[in-house]
């Protein structure tokens, strides 16, 4: 007796209709180019929605605030009154001004620094030309510095400062700022490399800078008699 073989095909009725590999390939291409086409349209509306472009910008500072890490850390303070004047912030003992060092490179015992200053608004910028840097300041890991006073007499001299806005004769007339917003910047580079490598933050403080008014006297009054007294003072 012959074991029994099932039909390897199906009966006629449940047979599919095949089309020839020719008919299926214009039908296959529009699909593609259809299928292309949503996808276009989807990218195009994804990158112009407000919620992804605010992603992408905060993506983008992230990359750059890791990729702007640096072994010194700087933090510049100002305190009032605010002088025009910037003799005033390097007088001896004067704590206008303080710029504080933060060094964090903790493999290496100790590391000199150099520093760059930079003063912009009202149209007017001065700052150090580029062959000029004060230092050097030794910085210890770990161990905050913090330069005030007569520290950055160097730094902010008139003959270290270059002007633009305004001359040095304009300035030297009056030796006094104009009125109004300022921002003030420090920055510190290696100090034994010749070439300009940054090392920190570019530290930056605002204040409103204002022109104080020369001294009134208060006695004596005018056209009052002042009596002598002995003996004299």
């Amino acid at each position: 007796m012959r074991p029994q073989v099932n039909n390897l095909f199906p009966p006629k009725a449940h047979r599919r209709k095949f089309q020839s590999p020719k008919a299926i390939e214009p039908a296959a291409k529009l699909q593609q180019v259809a299928r292309l086409a949503n996808y276009t349209k989807q990218v195009a509306t994804l990158t112009l929605t407000p919620k992804t472009l605010l992603l992408t910008l905060f993506l983008a500072l992230a990359l750059h605030a890791h990729s702007q890490t640096y072994p010194v850390q700087l933090n510049v303070q100002l305190q009032p009154p605010f002088s025009g004047y910037l003799p005033d912030y390097t007088t001896p003992g004067s704590e206008q001004l303080k710029l504080f060092v933060l060094f964090t490179d903790f493999t290496r015992p100790s590391y000199d620094i150099k520093l760059k200053f930079r003063l912009q608004g009202q149209g007017i910028s001065i700052e150090n030309p580029a062959y000029f840097y004060a230092g050097p300041f030794t910085v210890e890991p770990g161990v905050p510095l913090q330069l005030s006073g007569t520290d950055l007499a160097q730094l902010i001299a008139q003959q270290n400062l270059v002007y633009s806005g305004i001359t040095t004769q304009q300035y030297n007339q009056r030796r006094v700022l104009p009125e109004g917003f300022y921002t003030i910047c420090v920055t510190a580079y290696d100090y034994l490399n010749p070439t300009p490598i940054q090392v920190s933050n570019e530290a930056c403080t605002q204040a409103w800078m204002i022109i104080s008014d020369p001294p009134l006297p208060n006695l004596p009054l005018c056209g009052s008699t002042v009596p002598e007294i002995q003996p004299q003072q």
